[in-house]
């Protein structure tokens, strides 16, 4: 797609501003799950904030800030993540 002065728009959008939330229940978590989620997460590097939500019980949890992970706001990641955790389990925000 192009905008008005010939620029192009394309992939802009997973650039733009946002944070990806993500949520894991503890009960039943293993390295090796928390494994996979890192690797998602590095092949859509980018520069949004990631927040882990680790959730102790459905009510309660505790949201983590990744120092490690920043992320593009591409549709395949969120593909991809809801796959593995839930849809209801992955958010994007727009900042």
């Amino acid at each position: 797609m192009r905008g008005q002065r010939g620029l192009r728009l394309r992939g802009v959008r997973g650039q733009l501003p946002h944070t990806l939330y993500v949520r894991v229940p503890l009960s039943g978590l293993e390295e090796e799950r928390l494994a996979l989620i890192g690797r998602i997460l590095e092949r859509y590097p980018g520069r949004g904030d990631v927040v882990i939500y680790l959730e102790t019980t459905p009510q309660a949890g505790a949201p983590m800030k990744s120092g490690r992970y920043k992320s593009r706001g591409a549709s395949d990641l969120l593909v991809e993540l809801r796959a593995e955790l839930g849809g209801d389990a992955v958010r994007l925000e727009k900042r």
